[in-house]
């Protein structure tokens, strides 16, 4: 394994405080890459978060460089968050993200999760308006996943965590391609209570798998399964009575290997009161059962591991990423490391240490990010894979003195 230089990213934009990093890949051309990623621009205002925007950097080169671009289609006034990025085969770059006058407020219009496109992989960006989801609600955390019908069509799903005064669940939207209109369909409504959304991964034929966290107690992780013909959800319990850190991830091996159409899900879980450990878990058969957890880390000290993402490459090879404590000397510090398994998530190589700087996020110049992102750099953080064996790591941390992008490639030697 190897961890290549840290590029900063946001470099031309170091006043802004910048987090929950995402990043996508061109599937015909690996040199061409997006980050996208909140900026804050009053961090130190008590409204804080109905001052936040997207911020989109796009490169050319592997990540070697990169430009920073702006998403038109979002009126300045407005206040935006939770990032997410799909690359579509022939069509071009979709973002979703929740956006709107207010995010503490009610506004006018009011913030709900919206979808933008870029024709040309985030250089420039259309200026239509388009919310997935029906009225009458708030959404969270949306998300995308993007794969082919039973037809050989691209589909492309919205998930988001959907709340009214009734319940909180999960609800889901099917993107026309190539019109861009979204429908909503049939409502996942899992339990009324919060739940925290991991990821979304569209099965060969179209069905959707996502995965996310029952927080009530005795907490637990579950993935669902909307089948295409039937519209109808079933669920299955990967893990139960856990005490969750952040938000799961979910991702699928499209290769033609010895594991393709195998679910990679993978979390954080506490231990005990002092340590944390990154487990990884697989289906075989879409979600319906899913295997006993894999741990992922080989460092056994006791420390905070969170912010953990996954992705597979065309190969097979499965890459895991996540914040770590072990070098922060008792700080609010953490690290990024990374690991691949080469054989399906059995075993995983020798962990790397990613970031080449111990950051610490107490920075006054965060302000309230400080606070509020104690366990990195955001909520989430990305990884993305570019070819047999090699990934592009997008993620936030505050080396700098307040949190900036930087991305680095990592690989099987």
């Amino acid at each position: 394994m190897v961890a290549g230089p840290n590029v900063w990213v946001s470099r031309d934009n170091a006043e802004v405080v910048q987090v929950e990093a995402v990043i996508a890949v061109d599937p015909t051309d690996p040199g061409r890459m997006v980050i996208a990623a909140i900026g804050l621009r009053r961090p130190h205002a008590s409204d804080w978060q109905d001052h936040q925007t997207i911020l989109i950097y796009h490169s050319e080169d592997g990540g070697a460089s990169w430009v920073n671009r702006t998403v038109t289609a979002l009126p300045e006034a407005w206040t935006a968050g939770d990032p997410w990025l799909a690359w579509l085969p022939e069509e071009g770059l979709l973002l979703s993200a929740i956006a709107g006058e207010a995010l503490t407020r009610r506004g006018d219009p009011p913030a709900r999760a919206r979808l933008f496109f870029s024709p040309d992989g985030g250089q420039t960006w259309d200026d239509r308006d388009r919310t997935p989801f029906l009225p009458g609600s708030s959404e969270d955390h949306p998300v995308l996943a993007v794969g082919r019908d039973r037809t050989g069509g691209t589909k492309v799903f919205s998930v988001a965590t959907h709340a009214t005064m009734q319940y909180e669940g999960v609800d889901a939207a099917l993107v026309q391609i190539p019109s861009l209109e979204a429908e909503p369909v049939p409502s996942f409504r899992p339990i009324r209570e919060q739940v925290n959304l991991g990821g979304a991964v569209v099965l060969p034929g179209g069905d959707l798998v996502i995965s996310y966290y029952s927080m009530r107690p005795p907490r637990s992780l579950w993935s669902s399964r909307r089948d295409s013909m039937t519209e109808t959800w079933s669920e299955t319990r990967i893990r139960d009575s856990i005490l969750p850190v952040g938000f799961p991830a979910l991702a699928l091996d499209m290769s033609t290997g010895p594991h393709a159409g195998r679910i990679y899900s993978v979390w954080v879980e506490a231990a005990d009161l002092a340590g944390h450990r990154v487990l990884l878990a697989w289906s075989d058969d879409g979600g319906g059962s899913w295997s006993s957890p894999t741990r992922v880390n080989a460092d056994r000290n006791r420390v905070s591991r969170t912010l953990p993402a996954v992705a597979v490459a065309p190969g097979g090879a499965v890459a895991v990423v996540w914040q770590d404590q072990r070098n922060a000397g008792g700080r609010a510090c953490t690290d990024l490391y990374g690991t691949v398994s080469e054989n399906g998530g059995a075993t995983f190589l020798p962990e790397v240490r990613v970031s080449s700087v111990t950051a610490c996020m107490g920075g006054e110049d965060n302000g309230a990010a400080a606070g509020r992102f104690r366990l990195g750099g955001g909520d989430y953080q990305s990884v993305t894979a570019t070819g047999r064996g090699t990934f592009q790591v997008a993620w936030s941390d505050s080396r700098t003195g307040r949190f900036q992008l930087w991305t680095a490639r990592l690989a099987v030697r």
